[in-house]
This record gives C-alpha cells, structure tokens and sequence, in this order.
C-alpha cells in the first residue's frame, strides 16, 4: 500500500500540470494503474493465505470479499512436491488505467482518460501447472529533463503468480524494496542485485541470473518477463520446504523437491489469455501430460496416459488415451443462453461512475465488453463441468458434473482516490485515480440443477460471516 500511495502521489503530482499551456510540445505522462508496481490489498487475487473455502473449489478473501474458482482438470505424473496438479483459476481482474492525451496543440495541454479493463496487470498468465515470475517496475515523480520524461525515484519488485493465481511478492535484498532515486534524473542508475526474497511469511528466495536495473526513462511504468538490462528474467525460486523452481524465460521449466524428484516443463513461451502455447510435463520416469494450444473450434486439450500408458499427442499422432476438454465462448454468446437473455455492454454502461472523457484527441468510445471465457470442461469419464457469467464476467452459475449446482451474487464499488483536479478539454473533474472493487455476496448450493430451492444459502461476503462448510462432488479425473 506505501508502493499504491507513491503511484497515485505521482498521478496528481503530474495531473496538477494540466491546463497549462507549454511553450513547446511537452512530453505525454505515461499511462498508469494503482496496480502499477505492486498489487494493492483491495485487489489481491487468487487464493493467499488466510483465504476461507467454501468448498474444495473455491475460495473467498475476506479481506476484500473476492471469490476465485479453481476448477481442478487433471493430476500430472510426478513424485513428492515434484508432481503437478493441473487447475484452472477462474476470476475477473478488473482495474482501471489512466491515460494521458494531448489537446489544443502545437501549445499542447494535457488532458486525462480512464479506462476499465478485465484483465490481469501481467498479460503472461500462468499455465495450468506452471507460474512465472514477472518484473513490475514504478517509481514516485515523473520529472521533465530536456523534453524526456524520467522518475525522480524508481522501484523494481518481481511477483511470483501460481497456476492459482496467487501472487507472492518479492522484494531486493539490498533495500528490502525501497525506491531509490539514482535515477537518470539524478545523474544515476541503481542495481538491485540478484537476490530477492518474498514478503509474505512464505520465506521463498529468488535469485536472479542476472543484475537487476530500475528503468528510469519514460517514466516506464507496469510489468513484463523482460528485466530492465532487456533479458527475460531466469533464476531460481527456493522455497523453504527444500523445492526448487528453475524458472526460464520468466515461467518455471523444472521442478525438484528436496529428495530429488523431477518434473520438467518445455515449450512455455508464448502464452496469453485463452490461447496458451504447448507445454509437455515429464516426470523423473519419463511419463508425459501434454497441455495443447487452443484450437480453431474454441477448445483446448490436456492429454495423458491412461491405465495402459497409452497417450496421444497434440498433433493426433500417438494411441488415445485420457483426455479433458476445455471449451471456450464469447460473453455474448453465454449471456445469450441466459433467460432472459443478455447482451454485453460497454464499459462506461457497467461502471457509469467512472468519467470517461469526450472532447479534443480523446478515446473513441467503449467498445462492448465481449472476452472469450471457459464455457465447459468435459472430463476423462465424460462428465462435464459449465460455467455462467454474469456482464462483467463474473462466474454466475458453477454446475457440478455431478447434476448439481452452485450459484453467486456479486457486488462491487468504484472507489477514486485523491482529490479532483480540473483536466481535459472539458476542463474536469479528474480524479488521481480509479481501483474496482468486486465481492461476492452470496452462494448458494442446489443438490440437483432443477431444484427451484437451494439446499444450502450462504453469505461469504466481506462482512457477512461465514457460511458452513459444505461437501462438493467435482473430482479430479
């Protein structure tokens, strides 16, 4: 929350600016987000400690009321803390970016957008089996030397993100995560080391392969694979339990438990949102899961042996053995099997307290908001597994394959930080910055799909007290 404070410090320090006109073609302030740098409390997602299960399925974080829904698919050969459980983790991710433009030039002034997204802050999401350890960089004041912006004080943290979702936060050695300002501006630059420890409890090591640099030019905000001496981070995760992670590239390529037991990862890179690259797993014995891309028809496939070791490949080759499918829709075509039907709306419809600008050089508008998200799994034994959403992408209905469901009410408040400010051609408000919050309000439990009462109602929101425990029937095939 220091990092999120500083960030947002910077956007009003720079918005105090706007409206003033510039003898000369400023630069533009880079665009931000409160998740810049570090993930803020109100935002966490996946499954940190502490969490409450509602069932062996999903989970609610009553710090802040988030539900995330971890769909097992398959368990992976593998020995010890070596072997890999394959999940799905399926949660929104909302934030908000604020975006600088400029207006009424050649004497240009600087006028202030907003823009809600779904989408993670690390566009290199985690495989089903695999994390990856992502570089998030920031800093404090964006100063103006000769035309060029620069942060007066700048900060690299790395996150490490679980299949999960779950984020783990690490911090450099030498300063424990402290902004430095051996910045450009200051006639400087800072190295971090290689050394980086996490900051949960979790006493987990990183150490890099290489030095670790702040990026002081451009005012570089967010997050990537690619350190700022412009390779992809590589190191070691160590955990205290004697596991060691061999992460390649910024996704984990080996896994080895204290006694000597292997599992290995190839093909990782690549990935994005729905439309994964291929990853093989291997054991110390050799036996192979395969995790396929996505194909024309929307759908993915994890393979692995069956009971006679046969296995088939994911170009067809090979004897068929165990398979799972993941089925992939539109939001537009889900919400239009709903009754009554549904149809996406735009972002400034779903969050009308958010100002989004008009005027001179401004964004067009929103476009409706329409992802591609997991519709069905259909298991080994054929039994299968669907989701609902709601326009925001929330999981509404979660049925069971075993006839049964689960249902959720959501709620959610846009909070701005900071005080207003006159910007953009409009001449205002802008405010400092945006973060959305979403929390489930309500689960309830249906035996049977057809029920028209459900057999167990539970409130798991933030303040809301907890609901029993209650026993569900998803398996791992």
């Amino acid at each position: 929350m220091r990092l999120l404070h500083s960030r947002l410090l910077s956007l009003g320090l720079w918005m105090m600016t706007v409206g003033f006109t510039w003898s000369q073609t400023p630069p533009t302030p880079p665009t931000m987000s409160p998740l810049d740098g570090t993930t803020p409390g109100i935002n966490t997602p996946g499954s940190p400690a502490g969490v409450y299960h509602l069932s062996s399925v999903d989970t609610v974080n009553h710090a802040n009321g988030h539900l995330n829904i971890r769909i097992p698919l398959a368990q992976a050969f593998g020995r010890g803390d070596a072997a890999a459980a394959l999940s799905m983790s399926v949660e929104s991710h909302w934030q908000v970016q604020t975006i600088s433009y400029q207006f009424n030039c050649p004497a240009c002034q600087i006028g202030t957008a907003y823009t809600p997204t779904n989408e993670s802050w690390e566009s290199n999401d985690p495989t089903f089996a695999q994390g990856v350890m992502a570089v998030r960089r920031s800093g404090d004041f964006c100063a103006v030397v000769d035309t060029q912006n620069y942060w007066t004080n700048a900060l690299t943290r790395l996150t490490y993100i679980g299949p999960d979702g779950t984020e783990h936060d690490f911090r450099d050695q030498l300063t424990g995560g402290v902004p430095e300002g051996r910045g450009a501006a200051n006639g400087g630059i800072f190295n971090r080391g290689k050394t980086f420890q996490a900051y949960d409890g979790s006493e987990a090591t990183f150490t890099s392969t290489t030095d670790v640099y702040d990026v002081r030019t451009d005012c570089s905000s967010g997050s990537s694979l690619v350190t700022s001496n412009g390779s992809l981070i590589s190191g070691t995760l160590q955990l205290k339990n004697g596991t060691t992670y061999t992460i390649t590239g910024g996704y984990v390529t080996q896994v080895e438990d204290r006694n000597g037991n292997l599992a290995s990862f190839v093909n990782p890179w690549g990935v994005s949102n729905g439309s994964y690259s291929q990853v093989q797993i291997t054991d110390a014995l050799n036996r192979q899961t395969s995790l396929c891309g996505l194909a024309a028809d929307g759908t993915r496939k994890i393979l692995y042996p069956d009971a006679n070791g046969h296995i088939a490949n994911c170009d067809g080759t090979g004897t068929p053995g165990h398979s799972v499918t993941l089925t992939y829709e539109s939001l537009s075509t889900l919400l239009s099997t709903l009754s009554p039907p549904q149809s996406p709306q735009s972002t400034s419809t779903l969050f009308p307290d958010i100002p989004f600008c008009s005027g001179i050089g401004c964004q067009t508008p929103p476009a409706p908001y329409d992802a591609s998200l997991l519709a069905k799994v259909t298991y080994a034994d054929q039994t299968i597994l669907t989701l609902s959403y709601d326009q925001y992408g929330n999981v509404t209905t979660l049925g069971l394959p075993t006839g049964g469901k689960y249902t959720y009410r959501y709620d959610h408040q846009v909070i701005h930080t900071g005080a207003t400010v006159p910007c953009g051609y409009s001449g205002g408000p802008c405010y400092q910055g945006f973060v959305i919050e979403f929390y489930v309000t309500e689960k309830d439990i249906y035996t049977n799909a057809t029920d028209a009462n459900p057999a167990q109602r539970g409130k798991p929101g933030k303040t809301r007290g907890k609901p029993g425990k209650t026993r569900d029937s998803i398996r791992k095939s």
